[in-house]
């Protein structure tokens, strides 16, 4: 799977990892529901955090669709419920990218 980190790029993550970034989403789709500003921030903390530190970083000249993009930290619980697209950011299907 490819992720974009706004405003650090792109990487590449492993399954098993996605699947923790999965897991993540969903604790983050119910701080959303539940109007958990603290815990909104923290998990989008948590989620950059594996992905930067498990995810390959793509090269700045590779062009390469994103299968999510994962917003700045700093977004506002309602910008993130504005971006929840199926009661989720990262989703469930298999991506166009798997590794």
């Amino acid at each position: 799977m490819i992720v974009r980190v706004q405003g650090s790029g792109q990487y590449k993550l492993a399954q098993n990892d996605v699947d923790g970034l999965q897991a993540l989403d969903r604790k983050l789709v119910e701080a959303v529901h539940a109007k958990d500003e603290i815990q909104v921030h923290q998990i989008l903390d948590e989620m950059i955090a594996l992905v930067q530190s498990k995810g390959i970083p793509l090269g700045a000249g590779e062009l390469v669709s994103s299968d999510t993009v994962l917003p700045h930290d700093a977004i506002s619980i309602e910008e993130v419920q504005s971006l929840l697209q199926h009661e989720s950011l990262v989703g469930t299907t298999q991506p166009a990218g798997k590794s």
